[in-house]
């Protein structure tokens, strides 16, 4: 899993008052209207606290959902009917339809957070675009904290993550805790979750054969170790990126050939001018830098299995 991170060029909390302000309108409509059966004191309460709701951090909103839930319940016990009702002011099915000439849409908030592969699996291109008015392709948004179990934050900025169509399948409505896996706005696997391959016979072990398996592997004694082997067992990533075997058997065949020199020879190639991150651009063919990761499909794995070979200088 990679983290979206905020950069010059992603400001995440720029982007995040953008949403705020671009759906404020709808939902404040929906709540000054008359067929909601909430009364006028959970109306206010709601509306008090709707820049939260919309803006808060992962932690902040769980606490905040469970504040609201409370005030909520001293009024109108029937959770089926305040979820419903909740589902009304925080529509993500209706904002997911929102016409491109709005003023703000999905796929302007897509643009406007501009990952480029999914950032759950790094293995899907995620790519927003469109034609005028015409919609062509951007990414999914997995809800974090499910539509089905938490209503209030179908809405909110850090519960959105842009993701593959595959990733936001298999996670759909299931419950995530953030004591148990990683939020891509606050973590990654990083340093602590790294791809490796075990080869099944010596011509795998030296490039000869996409005979392996991929796995994710954890340093020992890592914090949030527990966390990322429960996150790949559950996208299944070790299987699905040992079907990407005959990648790593590229990159382990340039080191065998070179006897460990393949950057070596590149730099004597194109001289001590160009850049280490230049360098590695040309010899991987993909990003290896962490705050460009997700401009490329399989960077991590592709960076992992070169440090491992000792190729990355």
């Amino acid at each position: 899993m990679l983290k979206i991170e905020n950069t010059k060029e992603r400001n995440l909390p720029l982007i995040c008052k953008e949403h705020y302000a671009g759906i404020l309108p709808t939902i404040n409509r929906v709540l000054n209207g008359s067929k909601l059966r909430f009364n006028k004191v959970i109306k206010t309460e709601i509306k008090k606290n709707i820049e939260e709701i919309i803006t808060g951090s992962p932690r902040e909103l769980i606490i905040l959902e469970e504040k609201l839930y409370k005030f909520i319940f001293s009024f109108r016990k029937d959770k089926k009917l305040i979820d419903y009702e909740l589902k009304r002011i925080f529509d993500y099915p209706a904002f997911r339809r929102w016409a491109i000439s709005k003023k703000w849409n999905p796929y302007k908030l897509a643009k406007r957070l501009n990952t480029r592969t999914c950032v759950y699996c790094n293995r899907q291109y995620t790519f927003t675009v469109d034609e005028g008015s015409s919609k062509i392709t951007r990414p999914q948004f997995d809800h974090f904290f499910s539509q089905e179990n938490h209503p209030l934050l179908a809405l909110s900025f850090y519960n959105l993550i842009p993701c593959c169509s595959i990733c936001n399948l298999r996670k759909s409505n299931k419950e995530l805790l953030l004591s148990e896996y990683l939020h891509p706005y606050e973590n990654e696997y990083g340093e602590n979750g790294i791809f490796t391959w075990v080869p099944k016979n010596y011509r795998a072990l030296v490039g000869r054969s996409d005979e392996m398996e991929v796995k994710i592997v954890t340093k020992p004694n890592t914090i949030n170790g527990a966390s990322i082997l429960k996150q790949k067992d559950f996208f299944k990533l070790d299987e699905i990126y040992t079907e990407h075997s005959d990648f790593v058997q590229e990159i382990i065949l340039k080191a065998h050939i070179s006897k460990g020199q393949y950057f070596k020879w590149l730099r004597k190639l194109f001289g001590k001018g160009i850049s280490k991150e230049d360098l590695y651009r040309i010899a991987m063919n993909n990003y290896g830098e962490k705050k460009t990761m997700d401009k490329r499909v399989l960077s991590k794995l592709t960076f992992d299995i070169a440090k491992e070979l000792n190729l990355v200088m």
